[in-house]
């Protein structure tokens, strides 16, 4: 079964938790706290109820969210914003087609998909809560998102494990939106001591997983809705595939051994296609395409990536970390789009600062490009 999501705090306070973010546990008031100022709780002991947080349980774990008049205004003031606003922000919705089938199919097919209903309503929670003009509204829409993320993973899981034509469509689209909504929720994450984003990465590989299941399914169905998301993807990974020798020339310097450094030729494999990765997103760039397609190559990266490159990063290999940076300073160039912002900036400071001296310089260059497109100089009149 592709990865989805999994908690990563099950003792930590309850605010880290909500926002499932790693809590350093610090009493009485943990790191994440103390930079906030708000207050600090833990409500939960590390032998408690951290079994209850497994979907394989007899038990409900859906959260509480209690019927009544708010819940259903917020919903549809949540539903509403994603057809309007959020869908805008996603890759390829420059395309009318698949600005009509994010924001007229998708929110159609939710209507039968319960996970699909509660993905919306988390992603569109958390872009609220990124555009939200008080630190009280930030928290209650994050806070929105995490209850909404946590239903949507207890009923995907089980409808990912039994995947059918009938589900395939909606399936699909709730992995993709979980993808994305990984990624933006990189900019909460806890970046010391520094650890590379392996589970976003994980979870963006079960895109791949779930896509290629549902297309086995689906292949013959005209009606299909993912199918035009993955028809406009597959000749930029026709190119990638075609020009893997050019797209590596570009970050060749990255793969230079360093004086008495032995690299295994597994390794170097896995270098080597993470920078053939690279210069193709590069080339998009350079290419001057229109930044929604641009995003698409972007988010297609981690889906692509070698299983030893992922094994290297958990090793905190130096030189898989300096490409990880490059990656960022290539995602650096949308940060116009609210769920991408801070997170290049704040990955590659943290990958820099993480280098010995010897690999710094490899990554000096990221730490100028995020720079000179940090947030807040974005093109006017973009969706944020």
């Amino acid at each position: 079964m592709p990865r989805l999501y999994h908690t990563k705090s099950k003792t930590g306070c309850k605010r880290c938790r909500a926002r499932r973010v790693k809590c350093d546990e610090s009493r009485p008031t943990c790191g994440s706290c103390r930079r906030h100022k708000v207050e600090c709780t833990y409500d939960r002991e590390e032998s408690g109820n951290a079994t209850h947080t497994n979907g394989a349980s007899g038990q409900n774990h859906s959260p509480s969210i209690t019927e009544s008049r708010e819940r259903r205004r917020r919903e549809l003031e949540l539903l509403h914003f994603f057809t309007v606003q959020t869908t805008r922000t996603l890759s390829s919705t420059h395309v009318p087609e698949l600005l009509e089938t994010w924001s007229v199919d998708v929110p159609r097919l939710a209507l039968s998909y319960d996970p699909l209903l509660d993905a919306i309503m988390a992603f569109s929670s958390h872009h609220m809560a990124r555009i939200a003009e008080t630190q009280e509204k930030r928290e209650e829409y994050l806070t929105l998102r995490s209850l909404y993320l946590e239903s949507t993973l207890h009923k995907h899981r089980q409808a990912v494990g039994g995947l059918s034509r009938e589900n395939a469509d909606a399936v699909s689209f709730t992995t993709v939106i979980l993808t994305i909504d990984a990624f933006a929720n990189l900019r909460e994450r806890q970046l010391e001591p520094y650890e590379p984003p392996v589970q976003w990465i994980q979870i963006s590989r079960g895109v791949g997983s779930v896509c290629k299941l549902a297309l086995d399914l689906i292949k013959d169905d005209d009606d299909a809705k993912i199918l035009p998301l993955i028809d406009t993807m597959m000749p930029f990974i026709g190119v990638y595939h075609s020009k893997r020798e050019q797209n590596i020339a570009l970050f060749a310097h990255l793969l230079v051994p360093q004086d008495g450094e032995m690299v295994d030729a597994d390794d170097m494999q896995a270098y080597e296609t993470t920078a053939s990765l690279l210069g193709w997103i590069l080339a998009g760039h350079k290419s001057g395409e229109h930044l929604k397609m641009y995003c698409r190559r972007l988010t297609t990266f981690p889906v692509l990536l070698p299983d030893r490159f992922i094994t290297l990063l958990e090793r905190q290999d130096p030189r898989a970390l300096v490409l990880l940076a490059h990656f960022f300073a290539l995602a650096s160039y949308a940060t116009e789009f609210w769920w991408i912002g801070e997170v290049p900036y704040r990955e590659i400071c943290a990958i820099q600062g993480h280098l010995s001296p010897g690999w710094q310089g490899m990554a000096a260059e990221c730490v100028q490009v995020v720079q000179a497109h940090a947030p807040g100089r974005a093109e006017q009149g973009l969706p944020r």
